[in-house]
């Protein structure tokens, strides 16, 4: 075929094919935009931003349609000007008709595969980065609607929140402060674990790169677990450690390029959801030790004293609690028997009251990687007061946050997740919250990897549908030339749309771990190449 017919041709193509992406990534972009706009995420300002940023993304998703559009109208209209069949009586054959639209379409796919694997996950990050860049707007606009506000496992809800802008140099940049709120830890199953409500709790908002920091403080709190039944009333709560809202850039595989999805497959422990996995076992792992150096010391000695670890400087840790028993069994201090546990609280060193329970539990309170604290209960207890004399009655007394006086943990902060999960399995006495952790961490790993796998599939399976879509258009086209070119093109919409929606059923296989993902995924793109091959194998038959 003569150049200037090759010419003739793309020149065809390619403005049917941008005026056609053009067209659908400005309607994909602004549909995109409609739950952010309606969560009151975004000014004006930022409405226009979002939609100028999202139209960079939504090209891997119209670009391969406009393809496949473009081609189909362009051979339509060259079939029934009879232009395709003069140049087939001129001893030109479709295969050499065809070869632009391959070569249109090799091009395209590698637009695609530079697209999805290094410039759309750029734009993610900067359009999630637009959205939550500011945090207290979110935060604000989901609980002003009556809404709770959900982080991971954490449910927080309020009555009404007030936000305090006038950052501090060295301070958090942001401060909210929620009143009559309810906050729970959710397990993986949705299920509360742990409840707390209070009449005032502040959040101060610290940045970090691209992470958010959320450092929580409670006050007049009573806390909740459904678990055990504990109940504990407490004036105030800070866990000291902070909440971490992941990134836009590292903890989101979804914006990373091709090298950077490859260097975290090789290095998770940088990725949100792996570091909180890893405090978690990390937590778990110094309250098992915590718990054996006192089953020890109670063997030694038939007594342990924990101190409390209220904020220095308030009076609170020059309180102890002596307790005399034989061991500890998981939560649960026995003296063997059921004979009662004595506990004598000390102030100042001085002994000021006697605690005899008929059940002292010992119950982690702290998620920090400091110390392990517990909080102590007390079931059926007579006190007597050392200073008076005098003597009561209570069911149950609850002492928050102890820990264990002289006891040292080593510090894991710097430890990789292998050696932390070695270190974890080669513990004595092998506890289960510690086992628990340890899969809850590998499953963390697997499931990043899974996700990284199943983007690489995803981007790699849209690339070759922008090759084949042209191709499956232009065949048809040249085939059914006595049809209308919107009948034509439905027969290629069709299966265009049924691969997209295999792409994204197979790479959700592929994150929960099932390898049919492979099979779902590739099959769409596998339907459309067979229907090329029986439709030329027709076309040039006749």
């Amino acid at each position: 075929m003569p150049w200037l017919l090759y010419r003739y041709l793309l020149g065809e193509l390619l403005r049917a094919i941008g005026l056609t992406a053009a067209v659908l990534v400005t309607v994909i972009a602004f549909g995109g935009m409609i739950k952010p706009l309606s969560g009151n995420m975004l000014d004006a300002g930022q409405a226009f931003k979002y939609l100028g940023l999202s139209i960079v993304p939504m090209l891997q998703f119209a670009l391969p349609f406009a393809a496949g559009f473009g081609a189909t109208l362009t051979l339509h209209r060259m079939t029934s000007d009879n232009e395709i069949q003069a140049m087939s009586a001129s001893g030109i054959s479709y295969r050499r008709i065809l070869l632009p639209i391959a070569g249109l379409g090799l091009a395209l796919m590698l637009l695609m595969l530079v697209l999805t694997q290094w410039v759309v996950p750029r734009f993610w990050a900067v359009i999630q980065q637009l959205v939550t860049a500011d945090i207290t707007k979110v935060f604000a606009a989901t609980i002003r609607r009556g809404e709770p506000f959900q982080f991971n496992d954490l449910l927080i809800y309020a009555d009404d929140i007030v936000i305090d802008e006038n950052g501090q140099e060295g301070g958090p940049q942001t401060r909210l402060v929620l009143l009559n709120f309810a906050a729970a830890e959710l397990d993986r199953s949705g299920r509360i674990v742990t409840e707390v409500t209070g009449n005032q709790a502040v959040i101060d908002v610290y940045r970090h790169g691209d992470r958010i920091l959320l450092k929580l403080a409670m006050s007049d709190t009573v806390a909740f677990n459904p678990n055990t039944g504990h109940l504990a009333r407490s004036e105030f709560i800070s866990p000291s450690r902070a909440l971490v809202i992941p990134g836009a850039r590292r903890d989101n595989p979804k914006t990373l390029t091709h090298g950077e999805l490859l260097a975290l497959r090789r290095n998770p422990d940088d990725f949100a959801q792996v570091i909180q996995g890893k405090q978690n076992l990390a937590q778990a792992i110094h309250a098992a030790e915590t718990r054996a150096a006192i089953d020890q010391r109670l063997h030694e000695a038939g007594r342990v004293e924990l101190v409390s670890s209220g904020p220095a400087g308030d009076g609170s840790r020059s309180r102890t609690y002596l307790i005399t028993a034989k061991w500890i069994r998981g939560d649960e201090f026995s003296n063997g028997e059921g004979q009662p546990i004595e506990v004598v609280q000390h102030e100042q060193s001085k002994p000021v009251r006697r605690m005899i329970a008929e059940r002292v539990q010992a119950i982690v309170s702290s998620h920090s990687l400091e110390p392990a604290t517990f909080d102590l209960t007390l079931k059926n207890c007579h006190i007597t007061d050392l200073a008076t004399g005098l003597v009561n009655q209570r069911s149950e007394i609850s002492i928050p946050d102890v820990m264990l006086s002289g006891h040292e943990v080593h510090d894991s902060s710097q430890w990789s997740s292998p050696e932390l999960i070695e270190y974890g399995e080669r513990l004595r006495s092998g506890p289960d919250q510690v086992k628990g952790h340890i899969a809850e961490l590998r499953r963390e790993i697997q499931e990043l990897n899974r996700q990284i796998i199943g983007h690489f599939m995803e981007r790699y399976a849209l690339s070759v549908t922008a090759l084949l879509l042209p191709m499956l258009g232009a065949v048809l086209s040249i085939w059914r030339r006595g049809s209308l070119p919107l009948i034509t093109y439905a027969w290629a919409f069709a299966p265009a749309i049924g691969s997209l929606i295999l792409i994204a059923a197979g790479e959700q296989l592929l994150r929960d771990g099932q390898a049919l993902g492979y099979l779902v995924l590739w099959s769409g793109n596998a339907a459309i190449l067979f229907m090329i091959v029986i439709a030329y194998f027709k076309l040039s038959r006749n």
